[in-house]
């Protein structure tokens, strides 16, 4: 048996990898080493995804390290009882055989189209890994003659329910995609529905049989949703949408084996710090915006902080201050005046008292575009969408004094982005080792909330065959065919087929998201060891203590313009009872284009 090798990926995962070549039996025990590890409920463990013949397990750092987690995974592999049994379930899966592609695939294997959608529903299959899209799943088991080379140039949408194969795989399309696999058939079995009890049609390790059918049935007719009545709520009404705004909180862990990602706000830090400034749960949702900042109308009274890329925030056409709570009055609108430059970040996040309220999806209110879920029906915001404010508890003059205990966070953009070689650097030319750490590298306006591609030297590849899909950690930095590098986000897909040269520590993860088309990139090697204790660090600088209550936010001496309209009497009451805590005679407080002067008479 072929030896096991695990590979760390940065300080927050590591990849077991159990042998070489598609073969079922390794993935009936990557299937088996991966359920044995969920079952033991490792302390840290966040993730664990299977593939054809690895399993990735992604941990939280602040919790355990890669050498305790590779170490119970050794103890598990000397117990695991190989086990190729029939799988426990199989489904049927009904095909009308009429791809646009089904000519070609039947051409190049000498075959007639009747013949081909013969032998393709004759085939036994197993589902071997989940991913690409949730509920996407690969396939083994295609008749080897088949077997078909992915498309040259993919198709900028697949519909819903094709059937299709790619190299010696097959399918199912779960969603609209993108995709380059050749569409042999459809069907009405929808692979992925939020409406199941298992929203996944298929799991790791299902035996799957295709039946040819002349026609699909009918897809049940849905009851239309009820409108959201909201009118009568705390809400945020969108009046413009910005270049991509979305809700987006800390994510939704450990849902990577069906294919869905973690996803979440691209700047964690800057989106927990938002929320400790008024007075949230740091995985409360936010508004994350990107390039051009929206315009949103607040229908009540409440506290707002922006944070992040400075995108020059205005509330009724004064500007406010960043990485600070800020009083809005009801009826206010939030707007920016200044949009993403190279050089000076890229999103920025807005918390709301109470947070966005718009409904959990599978544990988290994230949108993630690619499976359609989550936010405001997993799109980025339209004008005219309203999103509701999360019932707060407390009153808003005490978050009125929450700030910053070390001050705003800064980078340094021109400090190289820190990596961890592999989990392929071996697949990789000296040379191309060389590109990746001594050249400079600029982000490509084709980047997107899934990864950012760079241009630049090349990373030659010492290996030319394929890599079998496996799972991916946010950061990694995986190499197509071309040469050119893309980073990946953690709303990536959760697998993936190019070889990796690198993985971005989890400390650097948070400037990847304020990295503009056009910013310029560098990247140098540390060791897993340096990345765990760079990233606890990180994270270290917005935990609990990095936001403290002042006494009260006081401007004295100055006369500010505003009589005080649009303060609520319990604001003011409240402001004034901090403030005589604190010993204070009197004191101005400030809000965009209103002004008080507070004292007790």
């Amino acid at each position: 048996m072929t030896a096991v090798v695990i590979r760390p990926l940065a300080e927050s995962a590591v990849l077991v990898e159990l042998g070489a070549g598609l073969s079922a039996a390794l993935n009936a025990r990557a299937l088996a080493l991966a359920a044995a590890i969920r079952d033991a409920l490792l302390p840290g463990v966040i993730d664990v995804v299977p593939a054809y013949t690895t399993v990735m397990v992604i941990f939280d750092p602040e919790m355990t390290d890669g050498d305790a987690v590779s170490a119970r995974v050794r103890d598990m592999l000397a117990s695991l009882v190989d086990d190729e049994r029939a799988p426990v379930r199989t489904r049927e899966i009904p095909v009308v055989y009429d791809g646009p592609d089904l000519d070609e695939v039947a051409a190049r294997a000498g075959l007639s189209r009747d013949e081909v959608a013969r032998r393709h529903a004759a085939g036994t299959y197993r589902v071997a890994v989940l991913g690409f899209s949730p509920g996407f799943g690969y396939l083994l088991g295609l008749p080897p003659e088949l077997a078909t080379p992915r498309r040259t140039t993919p198709r900028t949408r697949v519909p819903r329910g094709t059937v299709a194969i790619g190299g010696a795989q097959t399918g199912v399309y779960a969603q609209d995609t993108p995709g380059g696999w050749n569409m042999i058939g459809r069907t009405s079995v929808r692979m992925f529905d939020l409406g199941r009890e298992e929203a996944s049609f298929l799991q790791p390790g299902d035996a799957v049989r295709f039946v040819a059918v002349d026609a699909l049935p009918a897809e049940p007719v849905g009851v239309p949703p009820l409108p959201f009545l909201i009118a009568d709520r705390a809400h945020i009404e969108v009046v413009e949408a910005g270049g991509m705004t979305t809700v987006q909180d800390l994510g939704r862990p450990g849902l990577m084996a069906i294919g869905v990602t973690p996803g979440g706000a691209l700047d964690r830090r800057a989106a927990v710090l938002a929320n400790r400034l008024v007075g949230n749960a740091p995985s409360d949702a936010v508004l994350e915006c990107t390039a051009v900042g929206p315009v949103v109308r607040f229908s009540v009274e409440t506290v707002i902080a922006v944070t992040g890329a400075d995108l020059a925030p205005e509330v009724d056409r004064q500007s406010i201050p960043l990485w600070e709570p800020v009083h809005v009055p009801a009826g206010a609108t939030l707007r920016f005046t200044q949009a993403g430059r190279v050089g000076h970040g890229w999103r920025c996040m807005i918390a709301v008292a109470g947070g966005v309220g718009t409904e959990p999806v599978l544990g988290s209110r994230s949108t993630d575009t690619l499976g359609k879920i989550g936010g405001a029906d997993g799109a980025p915001l339209r004008a005219g969408d309203v999103l509701p404010i999360a019932e707060m508890i407390g009153d808003l003059s005490r978050r009125m004094t929450r700030r910053l205990t070390a001050g705003v966070p800064r980078d340094d953009g021109r400090r190289p982005l820190r990596v961890v070689l592999g989990p392929q650097a071996e697949w990789f030319r000296e040379e191309g080792i060389s590109a990746l750490l001594e050249t400079p590298y600029s982000v490509s306006t084709r980047s997107d909330r899934m990864g950012l591609r760079l241009s630049g030297m090349a990373i030659e590849r010492a290996r030319r065959d394929d890599l079998l899909s496996e799972g991916i950690a946010a950061g990694a930095i995986q190499v197509p065919p071309d040469g050119q590098p893309i980073v990946l986000l953690p709303p990536r897909q959760t697998v993936g087929g190019y070889p990796k040269v690198a993985t971005v520590i989890g400390a650097d993860l948070d400037r990847l998201g304020q990295l503009a088309p056009g910013d310029v990139v560098r990247f140098t090697v540390v060791s897993a060891e340096e990345a765990l204790h760079l990233t606890r660090a990180h994270r270290a600088g917005y935990d609990a203590s990095a936001v403290t209550e002042c006494a009260v936010h006081a401007v004295a001496g100055k006369h500010l313009r505003g009589t005080g309209d649009g303060w609520s009497a319990a604001t003011v009451v409240g402001m004034l009872d901090v403030a005589e805590a604190a010993g204070l005679e009197e004191v101005v407080v400030r809000s965009p284009g209103h002004g008080l002067r507070l004292s007790r008479g």
